[in-house]
Protein backbone atom coordinates (compact mmCIF):
# COMPACT_ATOMS: atom_id res chain seq x y z
CA UNK A 1 0.00 0.00 0.00
CA UNK A 2 1.15 3.73 -0.98
CA UNK A 3 1.72 6.52 1.07
CA UNK A 4 -1.00 7.91 -0.22
CA UNK A 5 -3.30 5.40 0.06
CA UNK A 6 -2.31 4.90 3.54
CA UNK A 7 -2.96 8.78 4.21
CA UNK A 8 -6.45 8.40 2.47
CA UNK A 9 -7.42 5.60 5.11
CA UNK A 10 -6.00 7.96 7.74
CA UNK A 11 -8.97 10.60 6.26
CA UNK A 12 -11.63 7.93 6.40
CA UNK A 13 -10.25 7.69 9.97
CA UNK A 14 -10.20 11.26 11.05
CA UNK A 15 -6.39 10.89 11.53
CA UNK A 16 -5.66 14.12 10.16
CA UNK A 17 -2.13 14.07 12.02
CA UNK A 18 -1.35 11.24 10.61
CA UNK A 19 -3.19 12.23 7.40
CA UNK A 20 -0.58 15.17 6.93
CA UNK A 21 2.24 13.02 7.97
CA UNK A 22 1.57 10.29 4.93
CA UNK A 23 0.24 13.09 2.47
CA UNK A 24 3.94 14.66 2.72
CA UNK A 25 5.45 11.32 2.22
CA UNK A 26 4.03 10.88 -0.57
CA UNK A 27 4.66 14.44 -2.03
CA UNK A 28 8.15 13.76 -1.28
CA UNK A 29 8.58 10.53 -3.56
CA UNK A 30 6.16 12.38 -6.05
CA UNK A 31 6.53 15.87 -6.32
CA UNK A 32 4.22 16.17 -8.98
CA UNK A 33 0.98 14.29 -7.78
CA UNK A 34 -1.48 16.31 -7.89
CA UNK A 35 -4.15 14.48 -5.90
CA UNK A 36 -1.62 14.36 -2.69
CA UNK A 37 -1.95 17.98 -2.81
CA UNK A 38 -5.73 18.33 -3.86
CA UNK A 39 -6.78 15.55 -0.54
CA UNK A 40 -4.01 17.52 1.59
CA UNK A 41 -5.52 20.81 1.02
CA UNK A 42 -9.10 18.81 2.21
CA UNK A 43 -7.57 18.16 5.32
CA UNK A 44 -5.78 21.29 6.45
CA UNK A 45 -9.30 22.45 5.53
CA UNK A 46 -10.57 20.59 7.97
CA UNK A 47 -8.31 21.69 10.33
CA UNK A 48 -9.34 25.10 9.63
CA UNK A 49 -5.89 26.12 8.41
CA UNK A 50 -7.10 27.79 5.17
CA UNK A 51 -4.19 29.28 3.71
CA UNK A 52 -2.45 26.40 3.69
CA UNK A 53 -5.35 24.43 2.08
CA UNK A 54 -5.74 27.20 -0.86
CA UNK A 55 -1.54 26.82 -1.36
CA UNK A 56 -2.04 23.34 -1.90
CA UNK A 57 -5.31 23.66 -4.08
CA UNK A 58 -3.09 26.31 -6.08
CA UNK A 59 -0.58 23.16 -6.53
CA UNK A 60 -2.75 21.23 -7.00
CA UNK A 61 -4.22 22.65 -10.79
CA UNK A 62 -0.58 22.99 -11.93
CA UNK A 63 -0.36 19.59 -12.07
CA UNK A 64 -3.89 18.49 -12.11
CA UNK A 65 -4.85 16.29 -15.67
CA UNK A 66 -5.44 19.32 -18.23
CA UNK A 67 -9.88 18.50 -18.43
CA UNK A 68 -12.31 20.98 -17.38
CA UNK A 69 -14.02 18.40 -15.21
CA UNK A 70 -10.81 18.35 -13.25
CA UNK A 71 -9.74 21.69 -13.16
CA UNK A 72 -13.44 23.24 -12.31
CA UNK A 73 -13.64 20.68 -9.01
CA UNK A 74 -10.28 21.96 -7.30
CA UNK A 75 -11.80 25.31 -8.28
CA UNK A 76 -14.58 24.61 -6.43
CA UNK A 77 -13.20 23.28 -3.56
CA UNK A 78 -10.34 26.34 -3.32
CA UNK A 79 -13.38 28.65 -3.76
CA UNK A 80 -15.10 27.06 -0.54
CA UNK A 81 -11.74 27.37 1.35
CA UNK A 82 -11.13 31.36 0.63
CA UNK A 83 -14.98 31.65 1.70
CA UNK A 84 -14.21 29.99 4.45
CA UNK A 85 -11.13 32.30 5.09
CA UNK A 86 -13.27 35.52 4.55
CA UNK A 87 -12.25 36.05 1.05
CA UNK A 88 -15.69 35.95 -0.74
CA UNK A 89 -14.33 37.98 -3.74
CA UNK A 90 -11.52 35.40 -4.38
CA UNK A 91 -14.16 32.79 -3.86
CA UNK A 92 -16.50 34.53 -6.52
CA UNK A 93 -13.64 34.80 -9.25
CA UNK A 94 -13.25 30.64 -9.16
CA UNK A 95 -16.36 30.05 -9.09
CA UNK A 96 -16.66 32.14 -12.46
CA UNK A 97 -14.42 30.09 -13.83
CA UNK A 98 -15.67 27.07 -12.44
CA UNK A 99 -18.64 28.02 -14.90
CA UNK A 100 -16.87 28.54 -17.76
CA UNK A 101 -15.19 25.60 -17.42
CA UNK A 102 -18.38 23.40 -16.71
CA UNK A 103 -21.50 25.32 -17.96
CA UNK A 104 -23.66 22.55 -18.04
CA UNK A 105 -23.16 22.13 -14.50
CA UNK A 106 -26.08 23.01 -12.68
CA UNK A 107 -23.88 22.96 -9.14
CA UNK A 108 -21.61 25.56 -10.16
CA UNK A 109 -23.98 28.37 -10.91
CA UNK A 110 -25.74 27.14 -7.53
CA UNK A 111 -22.38 27.61 -5.74
CA UNK A 112 -21.63 30.73 -7.64
CA UNK A 113 -25.16 32.01 -6.62
CA UNK A 114 -24.47 31.61 -2.64
CA UNK A 115 -21.48 33.82 -2.46
CA UNK A 116 -23.33 36.35 -4.66
CA UNK A 117 -25.92 36.48 -2.47
CA UNK A 118 -23.33 36.68 0.74
CA UNK A 119 -22.01 39.69 -1.53
CA UNK A 120 -25.19 41.16 -1.68
CA UNK A 121 -26.29 41.03 -5.59
CA UNK A 122 -29.32 39.14 -5.08
CA UNK A 123 -30.54 39.81 -8.30
CA UNK A 124 -27.19 38.04 -9.30
CA UNK A 125 -27.96 34.90 -7.16
CA UNK A 126 -31.20 34.67 -8.73
CA UNK A 127 -30.15 35.13 -12.30
CA UNK A 128 -27.81 31.96 -11.33
CA UNK A 129 -30.66 29.87 -9.60
CA UNK A 130 -32.56 29.67 -12.25
CA UNK A 131 -29.80 28.90 -14.50
CA UNK A 132 -29.25 25.84 -12.34
CA UNK A 133 -33.16 25.11 -12.11
CA UNK A 134 -33.24 24.91 -15.77
CA UNK A 135 -30.30 22.54 -16.07
CA UNK A 136 -31.57 20.41 -12.92
CA UNK A 137 -35.35 21.15 -12.45
CA UNK A 138 -35.42 18.32 -9.77
CA UNK A 139 -33.06 20.43 -7.20
CA UNK A 140 -35.30 21.47 -4.46
CA UNK A 141 -32.62 23.24 -2.62
CA UNK A 142 -31.81 26.00 -5.54
CA UNK A 143 -35.34 26.58 -5.17
CA UNK A 144 -35.80 26.89 -1.32
CA UNK A 145 -32.84 29.49 -1.56
CA UNK A 146 -34.25 31.42 -4.40
CA UNK A 147 -37.26 31.82 -2.49
CA UNK A 148 -35.32 32.84 0.26
CA UNK A 149 -33.56 35.44 -1.62
CA UNK A 150 -37.16 36.69 -3.11
CA UNK A 151 -38.81 36.77 0.32
CA UNK A 152 -35.66 39.13 1.56
CA UNK A 153 -36.68 41.47 -1.42
CA UNK A 154 -40.17 41.77 -0.92
CA UNK A 155 -41.36 39.12 -3.76
CA UNK A 156 -43.64 37.09 -1.36
CA UNK A 157 -45.76 35.68 -3.88
CA UNK A 158 -42.56 34.67 -6.06
CA UNK A 159 -40.98 33.47 -3.10
CA UNK A 160 -44.05 31.34 -1.97
CA UNK A 161 -44.32 29.61 -5.74
CA UNK A 162 -40.21 28.15 -5.10
CA UNK A 163 -40.78 27.21 -1.43
CA UNK A 164 -44.52 25.16 -2.87
CA UNK A 165 -42.29 23.90 -5.69
CA UNK A 166 -39.21 22.27 -3.18
CA UNK A 167 -41.67 20.87 -1.00
CA UNK A 168 -42.81 19.26 -3.91
CA UNK A 169 -39.89 17.90 -4.74
CA UNK A 170 -38.53 16.87 -1.72
CA UNK A 171 -42.20 15.21 -0.70
CA UNK A 172 -42.17 13.26 -3.85
CA UNK A 173 -38.84 11.85 -2.95
CA UNK A 174 -37.06 12.92 -5.74
CA UNK A 175 -34.13 14.60 -4.30
CA UNK A 176 -32.91 12.57 -1.81
CA UNK A 177 -33.65 9.78 0.85
CA UNK A 178 -34.60 11.90 3.80
CA UNK A 179 -32.25 11.14 6.43
CA UNK A 180 -32.70 10.24 10.13
CA UNK A 181 -32.51 13.68 11.37
CA UNK A 182 -33.59 13.15 15.15
CA UNK A 183 -31.03 10.47 14.84
CA UNK A 184 -28.57 13.01 13.92
CA UNK A 185 -29.45 15.60 16.45
CA UNK A 186 -29.13 12.98 18.97
CA UNK A 187 -25.77 11.98 18.67
CA UNK A 188 -24.75 15.77 17.81
CA UNK A 189 -26.04 16.97 21.25
CA UNK A 190 -24.41 13.97 22.97
CA UNK A 191 -20.98 15.07 21.30
CA UNK A 192 -22.06 18.64 22.54
CA UNK A 193 -22.54 17.31 25.87
CA UNK A 194 -19.08 14.98 26.25
CA UNK A 195 -17.41 18.16 24.69
CA UNK A 196 -19.00 20.47 27.55
CA UNK A 197 -17.99 17.44 30.35
CA UNK A 198 -14.43 17.44 29.02
CA UNK A 199 -13.86 21.44 29.14
CA UNK A 200 -15.19 21.77 32.19
CA UNK A 201 -13.30 18.47 34.03
CA UNK A 202 -10.06 21.03 32.28
CA UNK A 203 -11.69 24.26 33.58
CA UNK A 204 -10.16 26.23 30.02
CA UNK A 205 -10.59 29.42 29.07
CA UNK A 206 -13.60 30.23 27.32
CA UNK A 207 -13.52 29.58 23.81
CA UNK A 208 -15.29 30.52 20.61
CA UNK A 209 -17.36 27.40 18.86
CA UNK A 210 -15.42 25.28 16.00
CA UNK A 211 -16.21 25.89 12.54
CA UNK A 212 -15.02 22.76 12.18
CA UNK A 213 -19.19 21.22 11.41
CA UNK A 214 -19.75 24.54 9.55
CA UNK A 215 -16.95 24.07 7.07
CA UNK A 216 -18.44 20.66 6.26
CA UNK A 217 -21.63 21.58 5.77
CA UNK A 218 -20.63 24.56 3.06
CA UNK A 219 -18.83 22.06 1.57
CA UNK A 220 -21.23 19.86 0.88
CA UNK A 221 -23.55 22.52 -0.42
CA UNK A 222 -20.65 23.74 -2.84
CA UNK A 223 -20.42 19.76 -4.03
CA UNK A 224 -23.11 17.47 -3.47
CA UNK A 225 -26.85 17.84 -4.01
CA UNK A 226 -27.93 15.25 -1.90
CA UNK A 227 -25.79 17.04 1.24
CA UNK A 228 -27.22 20.13 0.32
CA UNK A 229 -31.26 19.26 0.42
CA UNK A 230 -30.39 16.94 3.67
CA UNK A 231 -28.69 20.29 4.98
CA UNK A 232 -31.75 22.05 3.82
CA UNK A 233 -34.41 19.67 5.53
CA UNK A 234 -32.87 19.73 8.62
CA UNK A 235 -32.79 23.83 8.74
CA UNK A 236 -36.31 23.74 7.13
CA UNK A 237 -37.38 20.90 10.62
CA UNK A 238 -35.24 23.45 13.14
CA UNK A 239 -37.57 26.38 11.87
CA UNK A 240 -40.70 24.96 11.74
CA UNK A 241 -40.25 23.75 15.23
CA UNK A 242 -38.65 27.22 16.53
CA UNK A 243 -41.92 28.95 15.09
CA UNK A 244 -44.24 26.10 16.80
CA UNK A 245 -42.61 26.68 20.49
CA UNK A 246 -43.38 30.76 20.10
Amino acid sequence: MTNFEKALQACEAQNFTLALELFEKSILQNPQHAESFYNRALVYRSTEIYDKSIQDFNIALQFIAPNPANKAMILGERAVSKHLANDNLGAMKDFDEAVILEPQNPYRYASRAYIKSILGDMEGAIVDYNVALKLDPEDAVSYNNLGLIEEKLGRKEKAKRNFEKADQIADAGKTFEKPNIEELVKNYEKQQAEIKESLAMQNPEPKKPSLNDYFKVVTDVFTKKETRQKFWDFISRKNKSNQNSK
